[in-house]
């Protein structure tokens, strides 16, 4: 579904349907059962590595969100 951005009108907003969030949903759960699966044939020590590594990148892609320009504008 898409609006105009109140404000900047030259934007549009981007919605999902009522339809569409329901299969995003569904294809969200199924993309965490199957990460639940191959993460479960991992070693412990390899899951703990793993959510390190994962925080790591969480955290590095947090900072690059915060020092964008504001608006989300590229350079």
């Amino acid at each position: 579904m898409r609006s105009k951005d109140p404000a900047d009108r030259r934007r549009n907003l981007l919605a999902l349907s009522p339809a569409g969030e329901q299969v995003f949903a569904e294809v969200s759960r199924a993309a965490a059962e199957m990460t639940d699966r191959l993460v479960e044939v991992l070693p412990g020590s390899d899951r703990e590595e793993l959510v390190r590594i994962l925080q790591s990148l969480v955290e590095a892609g947090e900072a690059m969100r915060d020092a964008a320009p504001p608006g989300g504008d590229r350079e």
